[in-house]
């Protein structure tokens, strides 16, 4: 009994924590390191006193003869499609520590970032695990959503949010983020779960749902309202990256058949000619132009370190020019990489000009942790979607089978925008993405009990 009680506590409190995640990632970077943290330890605390009891049982029966096994059993996290993958990325992102050129530095961000992102894909999937509860995760990601999004609409006009204060970048939006790109990268897969909801006929169909008419009505207008500002505020970012992202989501949509090829066609043309035009006004840049002069990127002797990396950081342009380096350095230590966390040391060293990021996360990833590293991340992704496109037309529940189609066509927008950009080394984005995956993951296993409850 104590020991039931202890476990469901843990649970509901990391389930809270994680919906308190999902509300202040946009806003707050100090409270997303609190509530990573606070479901990991309810996890360690859970798997703590199901070994303790085991033990106990143990030493009460002492016939067994798998003692040790059995004990050590409690310690795994529940079995789930992505278990053995994401094991092999974290030994893998472990074994490039021994490699590495700053073992402290390479050490420090496995355990605090690695590590910690990984616990909470398996919190994730353990604690939010009924149907109730990933429909409560998700209409607190709404109303997050709908918050930041109104404070973009309020910068654009004010040139300051009201939340945080944070002002527009060269005419872009970043609401509550320090970069544009980053804006437009967080808000790809809400846009795509709000498009999957508005295409289906859950609200169309009153009668067979039995819902009453007006507050069937309510919901899709504040669907399509919160679907108008999301894209608004994207287009507004003025990021290619993401531009080009949500293109390819669409694309898999339709590949996928989540929707008919003309709603592809016709979403993607009005987004183009509406917002391309403009893009090029405000950035003087096509959507797949990497022109940029040589003297606007290299810094001045004269600078300092800080004034540099702000120059490089707001400026966004020449990736090829960052590719070749990222390149440069694979090609030193092609198996094991420099080291987590070390991309941006290895290039000051080599006298880098782009200094800080590969502004393609496969690249970058790639240059840390190898060739070997990245294969086991890539086999990660390979194993859900496999996984994911072969399930989802077995999902039973309505809600739950339009949130995944909606999370996993927006995880490859933000997986498409992470080969031009950054995202997976921004802490908040980076928590982002294992969240996400921690849902569409979630959504199956749920889906699979359901199952055999009906079996």
């Amino acid at each position: 009994m104590i020991k039931e009680t202890i476990i469901r506590r843990c649970d509901k409190t990391a389930f809270v924590s994680i919906c308190a995640l999902i509300y202040f990632l946009p806003i707050s970077i100090a409270l997303v390191e609190w509530f990573v943290a606070l479901p990991v330890l309810c996890f360690c605390i859970k798997k703590l006193t199901e070994i303790l009891f085991r033990v106990f049982d143990v030493i009460k029966n002492k016939e067994r003869n798998d003692k040790i096994r059995y004990c050590l059993k409690a310690l795994l996290p529940v079995n789930n499609i992505l278990t053995v993958s994401a094991m092999a990325y974290v030994l893998i992102c472990f074994l490039s520590i021994f490699v590495s050129s700053y073992p402290q530095l390479s050490t420090r961000a496995f355990f605090g970032k690695i590590l910690e992102r990984v616990f909470l894909f398996f919190v994730f999937v353990e604690s939010v695990n009924t149907e109730k509860r990933i429909k409560r995760f998700s209409l607190v990601l709404f109303v997050s959503v709908g918050l930041i999004c109104i404070n973009g609409f309020y910068q654009s006009i004010f040139t300051q949010g009201f939340i945080r204060g944070f002002s527009m970048m060269e005419g872009r939006l970043t609401s509550t983020f320090k970069h544009p790109n980053d804006f437009a990268t967080y808000l790809i897969i809400p846009i795509f779960i709000v498009f999957n909801f508005l295409l289906s006929d859950v609200f169309l169909s009153q009668k067979k749902a039995r819902l009453k008419s007006r507050n069937a009505s309510l919901i899709r207008y504040a669907f399509m309202l919160l679907f108008a500002i999301c894209i608004l505020n994207l287009a507004l970012t003025f990021s290619r990256g993401a531009y080009i992202g949500a293109l390819v989501a669409l694309l898999f949509m339709w590949f996928s058949k989540y929707c008919k090829l003309k709603v592809v066609l016709v979403s993607a043309a009005l987004f183009l000619i509406g917002f391309s035009p403009l893009m090029a006004k405000m950035r003087n840049v096509s959507l797949i132009s990497d022109s940029v002069h040589k003297e606007a990127i290299v810094p001045e002797k004269n600078k300092t370190e800080e004034e540099k990396r702000s120059e490089l950081l707001t400026m966004g342009m020449g990736r090829i020019g960052f590719w070749k380096e990222a390149l440069t350095s694979i090609s030193r230590k092609p198996i094991l990489g420099t080291g987590v966390n070390t991309y941006s040391k290895e290039a000051q060293k080599r006298g880098n000009w782009t200094g800080y990021y590969a502004h393609n996360c496969y690249l970058q990833m790639a240059a840390e942790i190898g060739l070997v590293g990245l294969a086991s991340f890539l086999w990660m992704l390979f194993v859900l979607f496999k996984r994911a496109c072969d399930k989802s037309i077995s999902i039973k529940d309505r809600y739950l089978l339009i949130l995944f189609q909606g999370a996993l066509s927006g995880l490859v927008g933000f997986l498409v925008h992470a080969f031009f950009d950054t995202g997976f080394y921004s802490l908040q984005l980076n928590t982002l993405f294992w969240v996400f995956l921690g849902l569409v993951v979630s959504i199956m296993q749920v889906d699979k009990t359901a199952l055999k409850r009906e079996i």
